[in-house]
């Protein structure tokens, strides 16, 4: 069950990340786009959903990537949010665009 508060700092949280990950440009030539992010009932963890575009990079050498910087990306929120405690961030890929991309072009197909 989500709340509003649970939804109002999933959002604010997505946006200072979209700003940060928009900065650091850390895929060559291709775009990271942070889809939701889904916070735990103790707003301990944060978990942000991202997908790529426009490279050939493997899931796991961008996953690797996003790991690298996780603590930029807690401290960027701490700075930018006033919370009592800054979530813990986990960065988790989105097949759910891929998965849409897939179904839309075997429907083109038809």
């Amino acid at each position: 069950m989500t709340t509003f508060r649970k939804e109002r700092m999933g959002e604010a949280i997505r946006k200072v990340v979209c700003d940060k990950v928009a900065r650091l440009s850390l895929v060559p030539r291709g775009m990271i786009t942070i889809n939701r992010v889904d916070v735990t009932p103790d707003y301990g963890v944060a978990r942000i959903f991202y997908s790529v575009f426009g490279t050939d990079m493997p899931e796991e050498e961008t996953q690797a990537l996003m790991k690298v910087h996780r603590s930029e990306f807690r401290h960027e929120i701490s700075q930018k949010l006033n919370l009592r405690r800054t979530p813990r961030v986990e960065f988790c890929f989105d097949k759910n665009t891929e998965y849409a991309f897939k179904i839309d072009s075997l429907l083109k197909q038809n």
